[in-house]
């Protein structure tokens, strides 16, 4: 990956960032939650409706290893997200049979090691 696609990354995450870390700081965890899973949906979006669109063929179809295993790990994630918020119960720091932030931000954490060892 090149300094310019980094720093596009960098820049391009920055507002969503910060205005979740906002609303952490200010106790509404539900807005930084919705903020980053609507982030998510619309990039989505956005990548089918590129794709629609692409002429040199399927985005999808030129993805290499980094970004599928990104991907997985967002929809990992996402999932996890889902299950705490179907469960209806306060966040457990560590636990072994249910979603915790150690769980969390351990598959994060891994997560990032693979895709830069990937990409």
């Amino acid at each position: 990956m090149s300094h310019l696609g980094c720093f596009i990354y960098i820049v391009t995450t920055l507002p969503e960032l910060t205005s979740t870390i906002t609303a952490v700081k200010v106790r509404a965890y539900d807005l930084a939650i919705s903020g980053m899973y609507g982030s998510d949906a619309f990039n989505v979006a956005a990548l089918a409706v590129a794709d629609l669109f692409s002429r040199n063929g399927s985005l999808f179809g030129r993805l290499d290893a980094s970004h599928v295993a990104a991907g997985s790990l967002a929809v990992l994630l996402m999932g996890i997200g889902l299950v705490q918020l179907l469960q209806r119960k306060p966040v457990a720091h560590f636990a072994l049979g249910r979603p915790s932030t150690s769980l969390i931000v351990s598959l994060y954490l891994l997560g990032l090691f693979v895709v830069f060892r990937l990409g």
